[in-house]
């Protein structure tokens, strides 16, 4: 997500297949909005400043001469328009390929020492619609789901019970509703201290 907005509606789930640009959310920034208008109101303010001066140019030289900054200022305000209403299109999120919607890593309904969070768990969970999502916040992943690969934290005393090619089941806290089918590659061979959060 590159634009902060409010999620207004999703249109997929975990697990659902989609075509790459099909639309998968739907944010709102309303100051984004209130910007084009604002621009929008002072486009048509300068053109018709320039519509007048070309009409009296004929007769008036001075109004021609007039006309080059508020020509300028017209170009600036086209420019700041076009940022604006491409921020207003990235609020519409649509898958960058094909392929599976798989979650994104779900955030801590705790929240950090700081800051409470506006939203826990994923963003397409139904009770997160009408939740403030932040610039980088991740929607979802795209990708297929029979070449995933997962690292998975085994304690040591659990070791022994699992070797390479044993076939495995695996549940996400993201999607405990979708089981993936996989079998064990290697054993990996460095000591991990602390737990990764993710």
């Amino acid at each position: 997500m590159q634009v902060d907005g409010i999620l207004e509606e999703t249109f997929v789930r975990p697990g659902d297949q989609v075509k790459q640009g099909q639309l998968l959310a739907q944010l709102r920034n309303i100051d984004v909005e209130i910007a084009i208008s604002e621009l929008e109101g002072q486009r048509t303010v300068y053109e018709a400043q320039l519509a007048g001066l070309h009409r009296i140019s004929f007769e008036n030289r001075r109004a021609a001469a007039e006309g080059v900054p508020v020509s300028e200022a017209w170009a600036s305000i086209k420019r700041q328009l076009a940022k604006r209403e491409d921020d207003r299109e990235k609020l519409r999120l649509v898958a960058p390929k094909s392929g599976t919607v798989l979650p994104a890593p779900l955030l801590d309904p705790r929240g950090d020492d700081v800051h409470l969070p506006t939203w826990s768990g994923s963003p397409l969970d139904p009770e997160n619609l009408g939740a403030a999502l932040s610039a980088g916040t991740k929607l979802c992943q795209i990708g297929d789901p029979h070449r995933l690969e997962a690292r998975l934290l085994i304690d040591q005393g659990d070791v022994r019970y699992v070797e390479p090619g044993q076939r495995v089941q695996i549940m996400l806290n993201q999607s405990a509703d979708f089981v993936y089918v996989s079998k064990i590659e290697r054993h990996a061979t460095e000591t991990v201290k602390t737990t990764p959060k993710n």
